[in-house]
């Protein structure tokens, strides 16, 4: 972990998840980068990761999953960027299918959200983060599917504008057994200027 980092180009900014693009904190590491995501954005409370998969030299993924037992699996994409660092650009999950918004999209309030789930009691929670800051900005409940296959949802997120120029919208599942978090998936978001 390095802190003491410049901003990354827009371009590349656009597409990042984790961590903060115009932000000091950096990651020599893919790992150092998923755990930070996991655990810091996600809150995933002890997860258990799987090996690096590396897709070219720059990009690749790993599975995460709630504890040695679940079933469902989080699988999170990362990039080193232009300046040497690693990034989280999303994640996946056998539970939750985002549709809308489209990763890097641009968004105002309130956004529509989209796509499939199957999720404890069918609850998939979404919560909005602005680059930036700590705290969520929006949040709702949707309600997909609560067992094969998996059913569409759509919601909506009201949030109020931070400035911030970058963000991620993050859709998480809460087990059943202890409401630690069993699952996510995370895109990222801009903001349009008002």
């Amino acid at each position: 972990m390095n802190t003491s980092a410049t901003a990354l180009p827009a371009a590349e900014a656009k597409n990042v998840v984790w961590p903060n693009p115009a932000g000091s904190l950096r990651y020599s590491t893919a790992e150092e980068a998923v755990q930070g995501f996991a655990e810091e954005l996600v809150g995933f409370s002890d997860p258990v990761y799987g090996d690096v998969q590396q897709g070219d030299a720059r990009s690749g993924e790993v599975e995460i999953r709630n504890d040695a037992t679940s079933g469902a699996v989080t699988t999170v994409m990362f990039r080193q960027m232009s300046d040497g660092f690693f990034y989280i650009l999303g994640a996946v999950s056998s539970e939750i299918e985002p549709a809308m918004p489209a990763a890097g999209a641009a968004i105002s309030s309130p956004v529509t959200v989209t796509g499939k789930s199957r999720a404890f009691e069918a609850v998939v929670n979404v919560h909005l983060y602005a680059h930036g800051t700590s705290a969520r900005i929006g949040e709702a409940v949707v309600m997909g599917g609560s067992a094969a296959p998996l059913e569409p949802f759509t919601g909506s997120v009201t949030f109020t504008d931070t400035g911030a120029a970058t963000g991620a919208l993050v859709f998480l599942e809460y087990s059943a057994k202890d409401g630690s978090v069993y699952t996510a998936a995370a895109v990222p978001v801009s903001f349009e200027e008002n």
